[in-house]
């Protein structure tokens, strides 16, 4: 009877090892690992780019274990790369890219594999931390991709003082930028979330269930053997996935404000860039009549003292210029910082862009675009996500009373925690409301902004123009020996004409970039040009779908 005892209870424990082995399944040992985040660089027909990726892991298509990911050069405008790696069997597996004119086979030779269709040569290789492809045409590489296992911020591509365009530099924000290299660590943190809550629906054995086993309380081990019997554990698993999406949701909301961040900075120094310009301009030219009087002081037909007098009103000039250029070095060294560049020596000019003719751009109206911008919205989304993970919480306190390795179970308090429980999912919807409403006062803020920079800019260009012609009427009449305008007046009135043009010219400038400015919030609130894919290159686990 003993020995009967024995074996039935040997067959249990085959039976609780077989359930693991049937539910977790068996990861082929010669499947490369992918899975991670990676950094590097991609030569496209001797153009080289700083790349980044995010690997999943496999997921079974028909016969194959397929991995697809994209790769994503530093650039803010870029929409990635596509691979698809097929692993049919231990010599067969299949690559396709964007790269690749048709999906072709490789034979697999230890880490590498090799192939050809008509008109290229493929070759990828992998070890533990690394992918390298390369496609080749006619004999020649046109495309080398280098990727390493990395989750740190990669290196500038280079750290010598240079030019950026706001592509790179939108790039850099998006992806390598210290603040979102930090919060991507709770995305993280979430995903693995999500793999432990899997996991603890998964069968596991530990010495309780063993125990079980031969004493004979089946319960206690089916507890540990087989968690996903019970509906907490499930809860557990479901919550966890509706907090990673919350989590990478804000992510991508955080991405999306860095960047703006970096696109305003950017149109404001170069809104300095153009001012100081204007202003060297305007010294050389007042430096120009300078020695102009100073010769005619030479013939007589200026007062001794002219040209020193006209100088003492330069000098307020120059004062400004040297201001405006430190002002400038600080702006890099802010803009150096929130890229991940060496602050001190990174950037030393911006590249420029079209400047945008506004007398021919309309007003704009918030009530135009508001809904779409809550469509859209990242940050409704997420708050959406923590509603329907507080569901699911809800749904672990009833439940927890099933689970006998839980810590819950059904009490006079549990009442009490179901009703905290709808408070937080009435208080989070709440937020999502308040979120809606931000976002259409945002939207209305927006529109004032973008209205205000076009009849700024309209006054500023008005002023201008009549300035411009004041400045000639009265050196035109200088010129003509006007006996009614002797030298002080004309220095003065030329001085303070002076001041005016530079005061408007800035002012056009500055209604530019204003303009430029709430363009590009706009486009962060609709998702539009640089921030429609804002969810590039991070973790996703679809084996958790």
């Amino acid at each position: 009877m003993k020995k009967n005892i024995c074996l039935k209870s040997f067959l249990y424990l085959g039976s609780v090892i077989s359930v693991i082995f049937s539910v977790t399944g068996c990861r082929e040992s010669d499947l490369p690992q992918l899975k991670g985040r990676y950094q590097g660089f991609e030569d496209y027909r001797g153009n080289k780019y700083q790349v980044i990726a995010e690997v999943p892991d496999y997921v079974s298509v028909g016969e194959s274990k397929t991995v697809n990911f994209k790769v994503y050069p530093t650039l803010g405008s870029s929409r990635g790369i596509s691979y698809k790696i097929s692993i049919f069997d231990e010599t067969k597996i299949e690559l396709q890219s964007g790269y690749v004119l048709q999906p072709v086979i490789l034979k697999r030779n230890e880490n590498c594999a090799f192939g050809d269709s008509n008109l290229q040569k493929i070759k990828a290789c992998w070890d533990r931390d690394q992918i390298e492809v390369e496609i080749a045409e006619q004999g020649s590489v046109v495309i080398s991709l280098k990727l390493k296992r990395d989750d740190n911020l990669p290196p500038a591509k280079d750290i010598l003082s240079r030019e950026y365009t706001l592509d790179e530099l939108m790039g850099r924000a998006k992806f390598l930028n210290y603040k979102v290299s930090q919060d991507a660590e709770k995305v993280f943190q979430a995903r693995q979330g999500i793999a432990v809550a899997r996991g603890n629906l998964l069968p596991k054995l530990n010495v309780r269930a063993v125990v079980g086993v031969f004493t004979g309380d089946f319960m206690s081990a089916v507890g540990s053997a087989l968690p996903f019997l019970f509906p907490s554990n499930w809860f557990k698993w479901l919550e966890s996935k509706e907090m990673f999406q919350a989590e990478r949701l804000s992510f991508a909301s955080l991405r999306g404000n860095e960047m703006n961040f970096v696109e305003g900075l950017y149109f404001v120094i170069l809104r300095d860039q153009v001012v100081l310009d204007k202003l060297s301009k305007q010294i050389d030219w007042l430096k120009t009549l300078q020695k102009g009087m100073a010769v005619k002081e030479t013939t007589g037909s200026l007062p001794t003292g002219t040209s020193d007098y006209f100088a003492s009103s330069i000098a307020p000039f120059e004062k400004d210029k040297l201001s405006l250029q430190t002002l400038i070095k600080m702006e890099y060294s802010f803009l150096s910082q929130a890229v991940a560049l060496p602050a001190s020596n990174a950037i030393n000019s911006l590249a420029p862009i079209p400047m945008p003719d506004l007398s021919k751009i309309i007003p704009v109206d918030g009530r135009d675009f508001f809904r779409d911008a809550q469509l859209k919205s990242y940050e409704a989304k997420a708050l959406n996500y923590l509603v329907e993970a507080t569901k699911y919480a809800q749904g672990e306190i009833w439940f927890s009373f099933m689970d006998v390795e839980g810590n819950g179970g059904l009490g006079f308090g549990t009442p009490n925690q179901i009703l905290i429980n709808k408070s937080e999912q009435s208080n989070l919807r709440k937020k999502v409301e308040e979120m809606y409403s931000l976002i259409e006062s945002r939207s209305v803020d927006v529109a004032a902004e973008h209205n205000q920079a076009l009849d700024n800019y309209r006054i500023a260009t008005n002023g201008f123009n009549q300035i411009s012609k004041r400045t000639a009427w009265l050196i035109n009449r200088h010129l003509n020996g006007d006996v009614s305008l002797n030298e002080n007046d004309f220095v003065d009135q030329l001085v303070d004409l002076q001041v005016k043009l530079i005061g408007f010219a800035a002012d056009q400038v500055t209604a530019t970039q204003v303009w430029l400015t709430s363009k590009s919030k706009l486009d962060r609130l609709l998702l539009n040009g640089f921030y429609d894919d804002l969810e590039a290159a991070l973790p996703e686990d679809k084996t958790i779908e």
